[in-house]
């Protein structure tokens, strides 16, 4: 098929709040492309803006929230005000034809992560979305000791997975998701968390709630989300000894960016 052309079909969409839904797309070609859970690949409408290039694209990264080989493939997506693609894929429905890349990207991955280590997922906003790919392949699999999910989001509305989280916590005694929520109000009926990530990184309060250390020789911490996030939790696990990680200079940080 001629680059640029629909080869997918959007066959849902669940609202979570009026700037953030879950879509959920089946390519023409099965089966499609295969991907390791935390990867991305790239949605796209054509660019009406240029009708004399019928074929070019808008497109834009997003991570795979889907477990690998299963249909239909699955996204969490942000409504940017402005955005050049965000406002047309908020304007479909159930039927519309778009574009899907049929390569993946992205290192931010469980494979250098040692089975015997325990694993700290940090996600801000839409950043929880390659973790969800995570624990769905591997929350029964012993790819981890214990795995814990800090996720923070502006308002309580947001978080978008909130059951299937409070779910796989009751039924998976290895399993413990922090939410966090930083902006709302008292009145907004969030009873849990508020404040910044790292508010709830301090050592030992964080190893109290889920019985796993904050060192470097006991966890693996991926960071996904907002630049601001992975500075400051980046700076503070840097504090306690912890190395970003490379293919050249393996450490016990992995950072995905989403701007």
């Amino acid at each position: 098929m001629e680059l640029g052309l629909p080869n997918a079909t959007l066959v849902e969409r669940r609202d979570v709040t009026a700037s953030l839904a879950r879509f959920f797309v089946v390519p023409d070609r099965e089966p499609w492309t295969s991907f390791e859970p935390g990867q991305f690949t790239n949605l796209g409408l054509l660019d009406t803006e240029t009708p004399e290039i019928p074929t070019r694209l808008v497109r834009r990264a997003y991570s795979l929230v889907s477990t690998p080989g299963v249909l239909p493939l699955e996204f969490y997506v942000r409504r940017v005000r402005g955005g050049s693609l965000s406002e047309r894929l908020f304007a479909l429905r159930p039927g519309a034809r778009l574009w899907l890349d049929e390569r993946v990207y992205g290192r931010l991955t469980c494979e250098p992560l040692p089975p015997e280590r325990a694993a700290l997922f940090v996600a801000s906003g839409t950043g929880v979305a390659p973790f969800m790919s995570m624990l769905r392949a591997y929350a029964s699999a012993g790819r981890w000791t214990r795995a814990v999910l800090v996720e923070s989001v502006r308002e309580a509305s947001e978080f978008g997975y909130r059951d299937e989280l409070e779910a796989l916590a009751r039924e998976r005694s290895e399993f413990t998701w922090l939410p966090t929520v930083t902006g709302g109000g008292e009145h907004d009926g969030w009873i849990g968390r508020r404040g910044r990530i790292q508010t709830w990184l301090e050592p030992a309060s964080f190893a109290a709630s889920t019985r796993v250390a904050l060192r470097p020789d006991a966890l693996h911490a991926f960071l996904c989300g907002n630049p601001e996030m992975i500075e400051a939790v980046g700076g503070l696990l840097g504090e306690l000894g912890f190395r970003p990680h490379s293919r050249r200079a393996p450490g016990e940080v992995h950072v995905e960016r989403y701007w």
